[in-house]
């Protein structure tokens, strides 16, 4: 299944009412032919959606009267059965470990999913999520109620949930576009961090991690070793997820992540339809074409608008671009709503975000200047004079203060791979969230090889200076079939450079944006901007509107551009309206 929501009461005595469940009932999907399957008792509601992109059931009901319900594919990688076994075996495994305590199951778990297990006769509701925490799962956690649920959209629809803005949370989403640790915009509102297990029964709340990526063993393989070990647990994800699969569909950028994945499809004899999303006479654009040729897939680009590049959009226009594709009926996948993506790669193979100079402040125990250096690389952070003076002062720790208490809960001898750690459970932790809030709509589930556990457990255990500057990476291509490196491929800014030519005649993802895109872009966010600056609903508390509306007036007569400004402002009007104006910092 795709969709999982529930309440459960806290105590025995309290009613279950209609008026709730169906509210639950009612929200879980907005898609119209929809059925909701759900199992009910005097103390809880447990409902699902199943778009049926797995082809294997996620709902079980246990002969000792335990209730497990599962979101994404755990992949159970024990005794050497991978092959033979479905989704359907392995939560039967899991729900077994469950009822006996047995929460240590998750350590052998491969994939990205999240799980619901419920104990009638001890009244004890189980949320569980996999090994990065990729798959959200949010709670609500009330007096008498606790509400859960794969998307956030739903909990905002539930009448007895309270709205109040955490503006710490929001600031982090204006600033590093999701908050950090176990934060959702709203105070009350919390998602499940990586591996974690959140049980609540009649006596309280109790939170445990069943697997520490801090804790992992140091390996001392030599850089050869390391390079054919990684490839060998990469095919082998790529095998897992494939299963007996003989036609599928997958993303082809025109980066290295998603080649990576076609290729070791194409080299199973896998037939692959590949969709590009990009500009024309893009690097993006013109060298995914030339490897989907290269390695025979179905290739399709569907051009995209400027600013509408991210992965929900992705998915959204994918949806839409596959269910009218001419291809799609003369080679029919076996499981048509899953797509293989490079999701992950970049950050887990390229450690993108990082760089020796970095590696060394931190290395060297100058986390604060590390920080800094972090922060200014990445544009991380929010416009202080947009904020009203009572709390500019405040908010402008919050990001700096955020990395600093996730890098103390992090413990690892090596402190830049301390914050390398820090990436994968923020940055790629929330990567695909809102991909799984829109999943009613687009009907679409990943195969998300570079996420594999097996794959990570070895790629953090080694030293992390084999990996800066997406070395490591270039190096491991050549274990690939060899057209992974015939074709050009596009490369991050101040990282490892593609050794084949390139055209000069192609846009660059990473270049400046042109004249014409950004007036496109800033108009439609003058017009917006404008409509709230009149709204009686400002957020006057918190933004100063002379200042934001200067900014909206500059950009809209072409001296300046104060396109961030507004953006960034919007997300705390979003949220403020969402609330009715109440807010905690």
């Amino acid at each position: 299944m795709s969709i999982l929501a529930g309440v459960v009461t806290r105590h025995k005595g309290v009613q279950l009412t209609d008026a709730l469940c169906g509210s639950i009932k009612r929200t879980i999907s907005r898609f119209p032919d929809d059925k909701v399957i759900e199992f009910r008792d005097s103390r809880a509601l447990l409902a699902k959606i199943d778009i049926g992109a797995y082809n294997s059931p996620g709902f079980l009901v246990g002969k000792t009267g335990s209730v497990s319900m599962l979101a994404g594919e755990p992949l159970l990688n024990i005794n050497n059965e991978e092959n033979i076994r479905t989704r359907w075996s392995d939560l039967q495994i899991l729900q077994r470990n469950w009822d006996e305590e047995k929460w240590d199951i998750g350590a052998a778990t491969c994939g990205v999913f999240c799980a619901v297990h419920y104990e009638p006769a001890k009244g004890r509701i189980s949320l569980i999520t996999d090994r990065l925490g990729i798959r959200p799962l949010y709670y609500w956690i009330g007096e008498q109620y606790i509400v859960f649920a794969t998307a956030l959209r739903i909990l905002e629809e539930i009448p007895i949930i309270p709205k109040c803005m955490d503006l710490r949370a929001v600031t982090e989403v204006a600033s590093f576009g999701f908050p950090l640790n176990n934060r959702t915009p709203y105070w009350n509102v919390f998602v499940l961090k990586a591996a974690e297990i959140v049980q609540i029964d009649e006596k309280g709340v109790y939170n445990r991690q069943y697997w520490r990526w801090d804790q992992l063993q140091q390996l001392n393989l030599s850089e050869s070793d390391l390079l054919t070990e990684a490839y060998t647990r990469f095919v082998k994800a790529v095998e897992r997820r494939l299963r007996t699969d003989k036609t599928t569909v997958a993303f082809l950028s025109g980066g290295l992540d998603s080649r990576c994945v076609v290729s070791i499809l194409r080299d199973k004899n896998v037939t692959v339809h590949t969709f590009n999303f990009a500009l024309p006479r893009t690097q993006d654009h013109v060298f995914a074409a030339d490897f989907a040729k290269k390695v025979k897939t179905i290739h399709t680009v569907v051009p995209i608008n400027p600013g509408s590049c991210d992965v929900p959009g992705y998915a959204k226009t994918l949806f839409y671009a596959w269910s009218t594709s001419k291809h799609r009926s003369a080679y029919p996948p076996e499981r048509p709503r899953l797509v293989w993506s490079g999701e992950g790669g970049s950050v887990g193979i390229g450690h993108v975000y990082l760089n020796r100079e970095m590696c060394k402040l931190l290395q060297s125990g100058k986390d604060d200047l590390a920080i800094d250096m972090y922060l200014n690389k990445q544009y991380i952070g929010v416009p202080l004079k947009l904020f009203s003076p009572n709390i500019v002062h405040r908010i402008a720790m919050i990001p700096k203060q955020g990395i600093v208490e996730e890098l103390n809960d992090i413990h690892c001898e090596d402190r830049c791979r301390g914050f390398h750690l820090f990436l994968m459970l923020n940055d790629q932790r929330r990567h695909l969230s809102n991909h799984f809030e829109g999943i009613d709509l687009h009907r679409t589930e990943f195969h998300l090889p570079f996420f594999d556990g097996h794959l990570l457990e070895l790629i953090l255990a080694s030293p992390i200076d084999l990996f800066l500057e997406h070395r490591f990476y270039h190096k491991w291509l050549y274990c690939f079939p060899s057209a992974v490196t015939a074709v050009p491929w596009q490369t991050y800014p101040g990282h490892a450079k593609c050794p084949l030519p390139i055209p000069n005649n192609l846009a660059y993802q990473w270049g400046k944006e042109s004249t014409h895109t950004q007036r496109r872009r800033n108009r439609s966010l003058v017009h917006e901007t404008v409509s709230w600056l009149r709204a009686d609903d400002f957020p006057h508390k918190i933004i100063r509107k002379e200042r934001l509306g200067l900014a909206t007036l500059l950009t809209w007569m072409g001296l300046r551009d104060y396109g961030y400004v507004m953006k960034k402002a919007g997300i705390f009007y979003k949220y403020w309206k969402r609330c009715n104006g109440n807010y905690i910092l």
